[in-house]
């Protein structure tokens, strides 16, 4: 822990050394020792200065210490992506009507495959989730073999809810500029 601040000597460095000897001498309070308080003057009136010299030569240094990032080898993992468009995808409960859905084979950050938007619009909640295992089958067919080391895929890695607008396929409910 740094040493304390002596007000005393802080005031006393601001003060000419004439001025200090006669206030701090033998006239004075009689703290005044000529080899110790030359030093600590210059100390406390130099001190703010080094002080900054110091945060600046920190900042520098941590700035050209290179950082050393390093990568580790992972096996990439097929993983399939559930799609799901809808007018409300922010805000999407399980009453929300569903456009479409599609899905996605990624290896990695790589997209593999994909397959098209498939129109769910009047279909029921359960018929929509009917559709699920057989997107993950016809994934398994295609791709489990050369993505996945010949296991199926029994799940989505993820749902991802995008707006209607980003689907390919027509929607009533967006302008006429789809179509």
């Amino acid at each position: 822990m740094a040493r304390s601040i002596n007000r005393k000597c802080l005031d006393c460095a601001a003060l000419s050394a004439e001025e200090a000897q006669q206030l701090h001498g033998e006239a004075g309070d009689g703290c005044w020792d000529a080899e110790r308080c030359k030093k600590r003057r210059s100390h406390y009136r130099n001190r703010s200065d080094r002080n900054a010299k110091r945060v600046v030569q920190r900042r520098v240094q941590s700035v050209q210490e290179p950082l050393h990032r390093f990568s580790i080898n992972v096996p990439t993992i097929a993983t399939v992506v559930l799609i799901i468009y809808s007018e409300q995808p922010e805000r999407f409960r399980d009453d929300t009507p569903i456009h479409a859905i599609s899905s996605e084979l990624w290896v990695g950050t790589q997209k593999q495959a994909e397959i098209e938007p498939i129109v769910c619009l009047g279909m029921r909640g359960d018929k929509v989730t009917a559709l699920f295992p057989q997107i993950l089958e016809a994934f398994t067919q295609q791709f489990s073999r050369s993505y996945n080391d010949g296991r199926p895929f029994y799940k989505f890695a993820a749902k991802v809810h995008r707006h209607i607008r980003d689907c390919s396929i027509p929607s009533p409910f967006q302008p006429d500029t789809k179509r």
